[in-house]
């Protein structure tokens, strides 16, 4: 028989990762859960998962990646901050509800092999790129 090759081993492993976050390889969709960024103790570790132009296209990006990815977002909290560089405002998306962070790197394996792009971050400090 032939050997399974390139995205059929990522899903599979992905498909894994999940199960041991989770404890199953599939998930449903559910309301999302917003946490203020203001009430989030500082040096709580949290996953970035992107910025973007607007408050709704945040919110809409999350929705969306629960709907496919409903295993590995499920028991996550969205938090959408806003922010500014460069004299110009954006929205970082970030997940929250991680133990510690070993939790949130397993997360961020997670998620890369779902070809997301995430990176750790603590409240009011600097993230660190996984890959």
């Amino acid at each position: 028989p032939a050997r399974p090759t390139g995205d059929l081993v990522a899903q599979a492993a992905a498909n894994a990762v999940l199960a041991s976050l989770t404890g199953t390889a599939s998930g449903g969709g559910t309301a999302a859960r917003e946490v203020a960024a203001d009430t989030i103790t500082p040096g709580t570790r949290l996953v970035q998962l992107g910025a973007y132009d607007s408050a709704e296209s945040a919110r809409a990006d999350w929705d969306r990646m629960a709907a496919q990815f409903g295993a590995l977002m499920s028991g996550r909290a969205r938090v959408v901050q806003e922010a500014e560089s460069g004299g110009r405002a954006f929205w970082r998306l970030r997940a929250h509800g991680f133990a510690d962070e070993a939790d949130a790197r397993q997360f961020c394996a997670a998620v890369t092999l779902a070809q997301m792009q995430p990176f750790i971050a603590s409240l009011f400090g600097i993230g660190h790129r996984f890959q």
